[in-house]
């Protein structure tokens, strides 16, 4: 009658098997919220957002192009994950813009307030031009770990003036 129960070096091996199952799905679950590193990079994808990189939001202020992404409309917001604190945000772009449009790239301050820290997109004379800048992350907005970035141009929509962005990459620094 006892044909059921199972033999020591059974329970030893199944008992391992559990053990290990358990330490990689820890280690998995660890992986994706702990950066090991001093920095993550995000690549923003215009037309898919992902887990890590959310937007452009509002939808339809952002037109696909054969190689770049048309803004329409302004402003146009995304948000990256942020798995700890970090102090620094390094953002590089490459663009192009109608040579009459003052535009900006920013980063949301502070939870309780409207308020964005803008720094200015020079112009490009019609050429693509990357421009790179850092914003401190002190005072960003942080909620649900994702720190929120907007491209705004005043006056894109009224003035018939354009941004062609190529590329957008976000690097998250200690």
């Amino acid at each position: 009658m006892d044909d059921h129960k199972l033999s020591p070096e059974h329970k030893i091996k199944i008992h391992r098997v559990l053990l290990i199952l358990f330490l990689v799905v820890v280690i998995f679950l660890f992986s994706q919220k702990i950066v090991l590193g001093n920095s993550v990079s995000y690549e923003v994808d215009f037309v898919n957002s992902s887990r890590f990189v959310r937007g452009p939001f509002p939808e339809g202020r952002v037109e696909p192009q054969s190689s770049s992404y048309l803004v329409k409309y302004e402003p146009v917001y995304f948000s990256a994950y942020s798995p700890r604190r970090f102090n620094r945000a390094k953002v590089r772009i490459s663009y192009r813009q109608s040579a009459d449009l003052k535009s900006q790239i920013g980063l949301k301050l502070d939870v309780n307030d409207w308020a964005f820290y803008f720094e200015p997109l020079p112009p490009t004379d019609h050429e693509v031009q990357v421009y790179e800048t850092t914003f401190d992350l002190t005072r960003a907005e942080l909620i649900r770990n994702q720190l929120k970035f907007v491209i705004a141009a005043p006056g894109i929509d009224n003035q018939g003036g354009w941004i062609e962005v190529y590329n957008l990459q976000i690097e998250l620094l200690k």
